[in-house]
């Protein structure tokens, strides 16, 4: 009996200690939820349901916005309210427009379910998503943004036709895993197209793709606009080339996204994120004064996804038709050769309707 006693003892005392080990051992984004516990997300989705902002989406509407997860030591649930509102809403697809986790795109602060997987890495919003690259992203430790093209492999997992960029290194043509074009809201004849602005980003080390006007990238956007003649193109990339602050103004080093973006109306409307508001533009020329001919794109930024707003640090520009600071997604719903748009906040509340606007028409 007393060496039952005692193998009983010793036989528990090694579960216990593995137990131990498993703990101290496991990975951090196995550990419980701080931030984003079960009772505060139950908080949130109470807080929404009924409200305008959460009201259902057609099948051809898109939603999204760009800066998005807190850093893990954070309190908030801005960015899970975000990501509740496109759940319930249920459109066609999302779009994540860049800084998608703070405060460097590690991948264990991905997989933290207190990261983007407790938010907008949550299967019904991740597996309809196309997620753009940011300068946070390219904080990673590791060269480039390890961390978000591991996690976000596909970039888009729900568009099976979507198309890379490629470049040449050493002589082989290799795919640019930032750059693509996919038909968003399939059948509904528009293409969108995502890039990447990390060559705005003076004073990093990691310079991101190239940007200037014939870069591989650009010459992709070109070439693919070319084969596929189109006015329905929506066009993201993170760093806006237009803004009043928040703490960035007009960044010059993506003017050549955009003039490709823009030349001849190529482009109907570009999204951007990086500027922590809400922002949007007339139609704009290539220089920043009003296209009263109306051929170029709208542009609207929206750096609202739950990442901490900075006020706006310059007054007004030319071509600004609204701007304010909220949380919330942009909801763009892609008819035939129009767009419409709402701000869904995260008050409930909708907020800047934009309605059937096309390219080449006054608005």
């Amino acid at each position: 009996m007393r060496h039952r006693l005692a193998l009983t003892a010793y036989l528990l005392a090694l579960a216990l200690a593995a137990a131990v080990v498993a703990v101290i051992s496991a990975p951090a984004h196995a550990a419980a939820p701080k931030r984003l516990t079960p009772t505060r997300k139950a908080a949130v989705t109470a807080s929404l349901i009924g409200t305008a902002a959460v009201a259902d989406a057609p099948w051809n509407a898109l939603m999204g916005a760009g800066d998005i997860s807190a850093a893990l030591t954070d309190t908030n649930t801005r960015d899970y309210a975000t990501s509740e509102i496109m759940r319930l809403a249920s459109p066609g697809g999302i779009f994540a427009d860049g800084d998608t986790q703070y405060p460097s795109g590690d991948l264990a602060d991905f997989q933290s379910p207190d990261g983007y997987s407790g938010s907008w890495g949550r299967p019904q919003v991740k597996g309809i998503t196309c997620a753009v690259v940011g300068n946070h992203e390219y904080r990673d430790a590791p060269p480039g943004p390890a961390g978000f093209l591991a996690y976000f492999n596909p970039n888009c997992p729900s568009h099976s036709d979507t198309e890379y960029a490629t470049k040449v290194v050493n002589g082989v043509s290799v795919k640019i895993p930032t750059v693509y074009a996919y038909r968003c809201a399939p059948g509904s004849g528009w293409w969108c197209y995502v890039l990447d602005s990390q060559c705005a980003m003076e004073g990093n080390t990691e310079p991101g793709e190239d940007c200037s006007r014939y870069s591989p990238q650009l010459t992709f956007l070109r070439n693919h606009m070319a084969a596929h003649v189109t006015p329905r193109r929506l066009v993201f990339y993170h760093a806006p080339r237009w803004g009043n602050g928040a703490p960035f103004g007009d960044l010059a080093p993506v003017q050549w996204l955009y003039n490709v973006a823009a030349y001849h109306g190529r482009a109907c409307l570009i999204i951007n994120g990086h500027n922590h508001s809400y922002e949007r533009f007339t139609s704009l020329l290539e220089n920043g004064t009003i296209d009263t001919t109306y051929t170029h794109p709208r542009s609207i930024t929206v750096g609202t996804g739950g990442a901490s707003q900075i006020g706006f640090s310059q007054p007004i520009r030319v071509g600004t038709r609204v701007r304010f600071n909220d949380y919330g997604v942009l909801r763009v719903t892609l008819g035939a050769g129009v767009w419409s748009s709402k701000f869904d906040a995260i008050s409930g509340q909708v907020r800047d309707v934009v309605s059937n606007v096309s390219c080449g028409t006054a608005g």
